[in-house]
């Protein structure tokens, strides 16, 4: 581009072609691509920055890729400027790191024939498209590079209507998700893409919160990802369509459509708007229905009863929307998520608002008190009331999984193992059966149980449960839990000191008293009866029905009270054989509602996941089904439902992107699932990180190959060489691939090739590296080495160059001993540098900054043994340092 003021760019080139493609990148970087000459590079790099070019109107050259082979098209990266990708020689994709210089190899090769308009989504810097002459799009992912076969991700072919003839593309554009390709068939064929995350990804469970997160992260920023068309249409351009040769993509207008700027042949410029994507509809079960339209979002309620006309729709406001999602499962998860719902029992009863989930967690946050309870070879972690009421087998050894319910055949031995087991727990916890009036043979059971739902109250625990609810204001609530406990008395007070209501009901429980033991006063408990049906409070309920009959089993009926409640009402009033059968109708039918307060009952053991798929099949809150199976699975059982329910819900924090949900959540689901000896049951996910071969994909690792054997991950199973072959081995420099036996790259650091081992005077090679993986030590070598001070600023002075390293003459020796004396003297190293430096130190002496490996070995071995100094002030080698170049007085400035 020129104008009257600014002169324009040159880019000269040694044999003039055509230009088939350019681009930009954000540091001033203009990469062409060229036609095929031979002996000449054809993707050629250039700065246009004022900087580089000085006065001169032409662009410098860098850098020279792709040699002899014609480049078709080419785009950076919106994420790194200094990664491209090109179409070259006509059959690969190929992506190039410009750092490297002329000598850069292509990072990943893709072969294929879509080597034409190659794109790079610059929302999405991963994905690239690219077009083939017959029209077919390719979509690449740059991270399928782990993948063998490095196919495309997804192929956008041309509709059945053009099949008759094959239009050329004139132009394609790749951004958020959408591809739009414009041919010379007078139409522009537009793709909406729509993407979903890996699914597999890592479990990492020992180490900190960051390490988890970045293992999530990785997980997902190394992963290709699944497209998919979510609409395909072609919009026709009308007049335009013989007249436009390139376009772009400009921002969307108000109403949602996206607009294109066209430029047509004559040099103008017309912008067309191109409608938004389909609707998205969803249809409630009750007939209603819901669709999206631009930035609205519509909702049309269902036909009212008797009436054929169907409500008029109109968009709904922000409140409207949340309105439509109160209710929804999905909505409903995220919120608590964003409340921090965790495996956390006790922040999670105050996230919640179900009065059935806050006693859920209750019932998991009484059986995690104790992170693990075993006595006598029983485990009561996380065991339930039916747990304890029916009995269990003892743990077998080296065996952490929990058996089922129920005794093997072996007699009253066991029974009476597994009761001195129950009794041994009561009796450290100081228990006894007192509260319990039923006739029974297992009063330690009643007991464990009583314990377990926390209805083992002592008279004064007892009185501050009371006195809690009557604060509270729940006073129905503590005159039926006085009266669970035998004390009518108390429970007529509390309802004296209630509102008038409750005071006439406290005047007709005080009627019990004196009618208990009458059977003549029919009146009175016909009016009870009366009341324990009407009333609306479900306590006040229980308390008329009791009193009018003196039958518990009329309060077990009672389904509104709390199951906790009437648990403890059976296990105090009810003898062995109606208990046992009212222990296994209830469990049955919480199973079949799903009502998680069951698990008081079951625990959270292997007895719980029928009561968890019900109550997913009914809510579709696989959120809480994967918390609350977490606490049991894996260390007590191991379940395939638990692990679907496991899985999805982390599947679900991908889809969320709430990565470090997802860390958090993995890492106390480790710890849960440690055993009572301290182990982690939970397996680790495979490894995440490999060092690989940018050539051949395998490990760098220079290990022997198992023929015909393929790890889980589908790679090649290897066993260490250096292992195997001892210490000559490990002597040998590995800095090629063992597969390919191409150089490996250099660190942009220390300028070390991978795999070059460190000093072997500093005790590098010792004899623990040989026993553990190539990758594994180099990664801590590589760590260890660049945490030292690896920059050093030197000054030198230098001697007669002596390059066959003949000996020193006489001259040599009066330079050194004339340079020994003037230093010592106190002049300043500059000045004597300046007067017998015979190399391009000559100026001052200075070399700049150093690093390892960039220099000879005995100048460097002296150098950063060299504590930094001044010129005026100057700590130098004395005696000078001989190398293949002459001798060398050294001294060093600073290092960082």
């Amino acid at each position: 581009m020129t104008n009257d003021q600014v002169d324009p760019i040159v880019l000269p080139v040694k044999q003039q072609r055509a230009c088939n493609a350019a681009a930009f990148n954000t540091t001033g970087l203009l990469a062409t691509g060229l036609s095929k000459v031979r002996n000449d590079f054809c993707l050629m790099l250039w700065s246009t920055n004022a900087a580089d070019r000085g006065s001169s109107r032409n662009a410098v050259p860098i850098s020279q890729l792709a040699p002899s082979e014609a480049v078709s098209s080419v785009s950076f990266f919106p994420d790194n400027p200094n990664h491209l990708v090109a179409g070259v020689g006509l059959k690969w994709i190929r992506l190039f790191d410009i750092r490297e210089g002329n000598t850069a190899g292509s990072a990943q090769v893709f072969p294929t024939k879509c080597i034409y308009e190659v794109t790079v989504d610059p929302l999405n810097p991963n994905s690239i498209a690219s077009v083939s002459e017959e029209g077919v799009v390719a979509l690449w992912d740059r991270r399928s590079l782990k993948t063998p076969s490095k196919e495309h991700i997804l192929l956008l072919n041309r509709s059945t209507e053009d099949q008759a003839r094959t239009p050329n593309v004139v132009d394609m554009r790749y951004s958020g998700g959408r591809v739009s390709v414009l041919s010379d068939a007078g139409a522009m064929h537009i793709w909406d893409l729509n993407e979903s995350y890996p699914l597999d990804a890592p479990r990492t469970l020992e180490g900190t919160l960051e390490k988890h997160l970045e293992a999530v992260r990785h997980s997902v920023a190394t992963k290709p990802q699944a497209l998919y068309v979510s609409r395909s249409r072609e919009v026709p351009l009308g007049h335009d369509s013989n007249h436009t040769m390139l376009f772009d993509i400009a921002p969307r207008t108000p109403s949602g459509a996206n607009n294109y700027l066209l430029a047509r042949r004559d040099g103008s410029f017309t912008m067309r708007a191109v409608s938004a994507r389909v609707p998205q509809t969803s249809f409630r079960p009750t007939n209603g229905f819901t669709f999206s339209s631009g930035k609205d979002l519509v909702h049309v309620p269902a036909v009212n009863d008797g009436s054929q006309e169907r409500p008029s729709a109109a968009p709904l406001s922000l409140d409207a929307t949340k309105a439509v999602l109160v209710g929804d499962i999905t909505a409903t998860m995220k919120e608590r998520l964003n409340e921090g719902y965790s495996l956390n029992a006790s922040a999670n009863r105050s996230v919640v608002k179900d009065e059935i989930l806050k006693e859920a967690w209750r019932c998991v946050e009484d059986f995690t008190v104790e992170q693990s309870v075993i006595v006598q070879g029983y485990d009561f972690t996380m065991q339930g009331v039916l747990g304890v009421w029916r009995g269990f087998s003892p743990m077998p050894k080296n065996n952490t999984r929990r058996n089922a319910l129920g005794f093997p055949a072996a007699g009253k031995n066991v029974e009476a193992a597994f009761t001195a087991a129950v009794t041994e727990l009561n009796t450290k916890a100081g228990r006894t059966a007192s509260t319990i009036t039923a006739t029974t043979q297992q009063p330690q059971q009643r007991q464990l149980a009583l314990a377990m739902i926390g209805w083992d109250l002592s008279d004064q625990q007892l009185e501050q449960q009371l006195q809690g609810f009557e604060n509270t204001g729940e006073h129905p609530k503590a005159a039926a839990w006085a009266m669970y406990f035998g004390k009518i008395d108390r429970t007529i007070k509390i309802l004296s000191k209630g509102d008038q209501k409750l005071k006439l009901m406290s005047t007709a429980v005080a009627g019990y008293m004196q009618f208990s033991g009458n059977t003549g006063s029919s009146a009175w408990r016909d009016l009870c009866q009366s009341l324990s049906q009407e009333l609306d409070d479900a306590y006040l309920r229980a308390i008329f029905a009791y009193i009018s009959t003196g039958d518990w089993s009329l309060v077990l009926r009672e389904e509104c009270l709390p199951l906790r409640d009437r648990v403890g009402i059976a296990l105090r009033f009810l003898d062995d054989r109606r208990l046992g059968h009212y222990l296994d109708d209830v469990t049955q039918d919480i199973v079949k509602v799903g009502d998680l307060s069951g698990l008081c009952l079951t625990g959270l053991t292997v007895s719980c996941l029928d009561l968890v798929q019900a109550y997913v099949d009914k809510t579709s809150d696989v959120q809480t089904a994967a918390m609350i199976v977490s606490y049991g699975s894996p260390r007590f059982f191991e379940d395939k439902r638990a692990s679907i329910w496991i899985q999805t819900y982390r599947y679900l924090l991908n889809e969320w992107r709430e990565w470090h949900a997802r860390a958090k959540f993995d890492i106390a689901h480790g710890e849960l699932s440690r055993n009572s000896s301290g182990a982690m049951t939970l397996k680790n996910g495979q490894r995440q990180v490999y060092v690989r071969c940018q050539y051949c994909q395998q490990s760098v690792a220079h290990n022997l190959v198992i023929p015909g054997a393929r790890g889980a991950d589908g790679r090649r199973i290897t066993v260490n060489q250096t292992a195997m072959a001892g210490a000559s081995a490990a002597s040998q420099q590995k800095t090629f691939c063992p597969s390919c036996r191409k150089p490996l790259p250099r660190c942009a650091v220390c300028l070390l090739a991978l795999g070059t081992p460190a000093d072997v005077s500093k005790g590098s090679h010792s004899a623990a590296r040989n026993e553990v993986a190539f990758d594994e030590w180099f990664t801590k070598q590589w760590f260890a080495t660049h945490n030292a001070r690896l920059f050093i600023a030197t000054k030198m002075g230098k001697g007669k160059t002596a390059p066959k390293e003949a000996p020193a003459d006489k001259k040599d020796t009066k330079l050194k001993a004339a340079t020994a004396e003037k230093l010592k003297a106190g002049i300043s190293f500059d000045a004597v540098a300046r007067e017998y430096s015979e190399d391009k130190a000559k100026a001052g002496g200075s070399l700049g900054w150093m690093v390892r490996a960039g220099m000879v070995g005995p100048f460097q071995d002296a150098a950063f043994a060299l504590q930094p100094s001044t010129p005026q002030k100057p700590i130098y080698t004395d005696p000078p340092v001989k190398t293949k170049f002459g001798y060398h007085i050294i001294m060093v400035e600073g290092r960082k």
